[in-house]
Formats: C-alpha cells, sequence, structure tokens
C-alpha cells in the first residue's frame, strides 16, 4: 500500500485536475494509513489520512459526479482517524474525531457496529470512558464516567435514533447518582437520577419491546427516583408479560445467550415489582410470591436482591 500510494502521488503530479487520479490517490492514502497504524507508526498515519481527506475532496471539486462515492470514503477516513487516536491511547481525541466524523455526515452511520466502523468506534468509546481510572482515590472511576456521559449527550445531540446509546446514557447518570448520594450531595443525586429517566425513557421509546430496557428503565423510578411508580410498575408488568410471549414465540434455533438474558430480564421484573412492594408500597403480601416467581428465572436462587428481601421479610416475621 505505501509503495502504491507514492506511485499514485507521482501520477496526481502529472495529472492534477483528473478526478479518477485523485480518488484512486485517496483510496491509496487510506491504505497507507492503516499500513501505518498496524506498525504503530502513528503519525504518519495521520499525514496520510489527512492527504486522503484533501484528495477525495478535490476529487469532488473536479467533477461533481464524484461525490456520492467520495462522501463515502470521506465517512471511513474521518472514522479510520478515531480508530488511530484510540489505538495510540488518546481516548480524548479519538472521541473527538468520532464526533467529526459523526457531524460531518449523519447519513453515513452504519447501522451495525461492525469493525472498524463509526458506530462500533463511539461504542469503544463509551467503553473506554466508562472502565477508564481516571477519578480520584475515593472513586476512581468518576471523571471517565462523567466524560462518558458527556460524550454521549453530544452524540445523542447529532443522531437520536440509537436506544443503546440512550441506554448507555441512563447508566451513566444512574451510577453519577449513586456516587453523588453515597457523598451526601443530595441535590446532585436527584439532578442525575432524573437525567437518567429521561434518557430510559427515549430509549424504550426507540426499543418499546425490548424487555431489558423496560424494566432498566422501570428500575430508576423504584430505586431511586422517589416518583413515577404508577408508571413503573405497569412497565414492569408490560415487560413480564412481552418476555413470556418472547419466550414462547423464540425460534427453536435461537441462541442459549438470547433465551438467557431474556429470561434473567422476566427475572428482574419480579424482583423489581417484588423491591417495590417492600420498600415503596409497604405492602408485604405481594412479595413473597414476586420473589417466588423471579428464581424460576435466570440466574434462579442466585439472586443476590431476592436473598436479601428474604432476610428482611424473616426478621419482620419475627416476634
Amino acid at each position: 500500500p505505501i509503495a502504491t500510494a507514492k506511485a499514485l502521488e507521482r501520477v496526481r503530479l502529472a495529472h492534477p485536475t483528473d478526478a479518477l487520479v485523485l480518488w484512486h490517490t485517496g483510496e491509496a492514502r487510506y491504505y497507507e494509513a492503516r499500513t501505518r497504524r498496524s506498525a504503530a507508526d502513528f503519525r504518519r498515519a495521520f499525514e496520510a489520512l489527512a492527504r486522503a481527506e484533501e484528495c477525495f475532496h478535490q476529487a469532488i471539486a473536479q467533477n461533481p459526479a464524484y461525490e456520492a462515492s467520495c462522501r463515502t470514503w470521506l465517512h471511513i477516513v474521518r472514522t479510520q482517524r478515531g480508530w488511530c487516536w484510540r489505538e495510540d491511547g488518546e481516548l480524548d481525541k479519538a472521541a473527538e474525531a468520532f464526533l467529526t466524523a459523526l457531524a460531518a455526515d449523519e447519513n453515513q452511520l452504519e447501522a451495525e457496529s461492525t469493525a472498524e466502523t463509526l458506530r462500533l468506534g463511539i461504542d469503544a468509546i463509551v467503553w473506554d470512558y466508562f472502565t477508564a481510572d481516571g477519578g480520584d482515590d475515593r472513586h476512581p472511576s468518576l471523571k471517565r464516567l462523567d466524560d462518558g456521559k458527556a460524550f454521549l449527550e453530544r452524540v445523542l445531540a447529532l443522531h437520536q435514533q440509537n436506544p443503546s446509546w440512550f441506554n448507555n446514557l441512563g447508566f451513566a447518570c444512574r451510577d453519577l447518582g449513586t456516587t453523588a448520594e453515597a457523598a451526601g450531595r443530595v441535590e446532585d443525586a436527584r439532578d442525575y437520577f432524573e437525567q437518567s429517566w429521561v434518557a430510559y425513557g427515549d430509549c424504550v421509546a426507540l426499543a418499546p419491546n425490548d424487555v431489558r430496557l423496560i424494566n432498566d428503565r422501570a428500575l430508576i423510578a423504584v430505586y431511586y427516583l422517589g416518583r413515577e411508580w404508577v408508571t413503573a410498575e405497569s412497565e414492569l408488568y408490560r415487560a413480564i408479560s412481552l418476555g413470556e410471549r418472547q419466550m414462547a414465540e423464540m425460534a427453536d434455533d435461537a441462541s442459549a445467550e438470547s433465551r438467557q438474558l431474556l429470561d434473567e430480564a422476566i427475572g428482574d421484573a419480579w424482583e423489581n415489582l417484588a423491591y417495590h412492594n417492600l420498600h415503596n408500597l409497604k405492602q408485604l403480601g405481594p412479595v413473597d410470591g414476586f420473589l417466588l416467581k423471579s428464581v424460576r428465572h435466570y440466574p434462579f436462587e442466585r439472586r443476590d436482591g431476592v436473598a436479601r428481601m428474604r432476610a428482611i421479610l424473616k426478621d419482620l416475621s419475627t416476634p
């Protein structure tokens, strides 16, 4: 690829206004960048990507008929810049590069998170922020979690059609809320939980039949928000009904993992109903039955929350 790029640059010098030559030079420069990246020669990889981007822009200027193809390539080049920064250990620069690619042409965003795509790049950056050790001694992950939240908010300002990104934003807000609550910052915690509820609401609006996501949204109201209990209870029953129907309709060749995840989500909904009745409504009557239904689903009796609630019920029944 490096030799090809050099050869095409010589051809381009001889034919500086030929759109076809410019297009092929841009393509060659992209593959040169991939080769440089694989050798950890990031400086030259970035130089090659900049040259590729320039060539594709020039090709469009010389011949508008190349615009559609060049725009696809420009998206690939911009996305590759993000992957290079990430591989070079520059998380914040990678995040900015992926945001730039999304802002430049949202319509190029891929439908699936496959290798080297922008969609996967955004998912990877979220994972990196959520798992990075960048906070202080007491809360080592707090700073990066906050950065992950900010990154997702910028992504979602550009593209609002991916439920998993709203789900991740809801998760980040929830965890930031629990950290603030543990530190005695009550108002901050309440604000984070409100943001989490909104994010999960947007998530469920995009994926109304996803049992796990429905359950995640209801969980915020049941455990953290202190309100929206009627909605949460209704949604938990809906999650159970949907989950049971989806289990019955699941294809015979469905993976064991997909069955297990759905079964677990149904059990989680029953467990959350038990928690809601025990801690919020103070109605002990239905709790034991909900717990019994919960442990019929994966991971069965290995549910820590069920064990804790059973211990509470036992203490309450002891004279």
